[in-house]
């Protein structure tokens, strides 16, 4: 904390840890006008830049090495919050978390590298190591696991491109009360739109999805993005991926009969940003499969009556 101006409640361990402008070290506990105070700063060069934040607690070298008057952050590991400045409320476990932090607040990282690109983005949480979003500006995500990548803000992520499974031992639950609900009308699309769909089989280029997430790619201390190594437990994961027939649609197709029909499908999920990956939510198909079955029931039910009256007919031909 070298740059700490008006030092109050403030404890320092290692070279350059809350150094004052004299380069000599504060007396823990002494209390002059309090702007930085409260702090506890542990590792060489840790918190050295402090001017007046509060409440901050940092551990390991250069770990929130900037700050200026941030408060009520959290920085463990070498690198982590090092370049925070006016970020509040922060947690960075790990090293390298929250690296190029410099204005985000309220973020919350756990794990070698977590949410290391972040820059002024606010509300993350990343746990997992390379895990969070893949942009500097992002809000409101959470990605767990390792390399799990958000494509946008107010996203959730589970697990990077190699996963083949995510489940429990019981369905997703979406709030359906009709209480929050406005604007409720009945005019879902049935047989028009699904007949429009193209079932198909296909493989997953799996090495292209991650080339598309960066999930492959860090920042290196000058928060360039340059490649990492491939480990081979990943690519071993990628390459089974990639063989797995998959069953399903492509989305733009499903989105076209959606525009054909009129239809303004929540099934087609275009959450990211300008050329992100385009994705499906296979649950919402149940509605206009449902639609389509009232309409399939309602044709049955006019033929059936027009057969029976044909029969009724028939028996009064035979009859004369």
């Amino acid at each position: 904390m070298k740059n700490n101006q008006t030092r109050s409640h403030n404890a320092a361990i290692g070279d350059s840890a809350f150094t004052n402008d004299n380069g000599l070290p504060p007396l823990v506990g002494e209390t002059p006008p309090p702007t930085g105070y409260y702090n506890t700063a542990v590792g060489s060069k840790a918190m050295q830049g402090n001017v007046s934040g509060y409440y901050n607690s940092s551990l390991g070298y250069r770990s929130l090495y900037t700050n200026d008057n941030g408060f009520s952050n959290t920085g463990i590991g070498s690198f982590a919050l090092t370049l925070s400045s006016t970020g509040y409320g922060n947690s960075a476990i790990g090293s390298g978390s929250l690296q190029f932090n410099t204005a985000g607040n309220e973020n919350s990282a756990l794990g070698l590298n977590a949410l290391s690109q972040n820059s002024s983005g606010s509300f993350n949480t990343a746990v997992g190591a390379y895990a969070g979003p893949n942009a500097a500006t992002r809000s409101n995500t959470t990605a767990v696991g390792y390399q799990a990548s958000c494509t946008a803000g107010n996203m959730v992520r589970v697990g990077n491109s190699a996963v083949t499974s995510i489940g429990g031992y019981t369905g997703w639950t979406n709030i359906s009360d009709e209480r929050v609900k406005n604007n409720v009308q009945a005019n879902v699309p049935g047989l028009a739109f699904i007949t429009r769909l193209r079932p198909v089989t296909y493989h997953l280029n799996v090495d292209k999805i991650a080339a598309h997430l960066g999930e492959d790619m860090r920042l290196d201390k000058n928060g360039n993005r340059i490649p990492m190594p491939l480990a081979p437990e990943i690519a071993q994961a990628r390459a089974e991926k990639s063989a797995l027939l998959q069953t399903g649609f492509i989305a733009q197709e499903v989105e076209a009969a959606a525009q054909e029909v009129g239809f303004d499908f929540s099934g087609v999920d275009k959450a990211g940003d300008g050329d992100d990956l385009v994705g499906l939510r296979y649950a919402e198909f149940v509605v206009p499969l449902v639609k389509a079955v009232q309409e399939q029931q309602a044709q049955i039910e006019a033929q059936q009556n027009e057969i029976l009256e044909l029969k009724a007919l028939v028996q009064q031909l035979l009859k004369r």
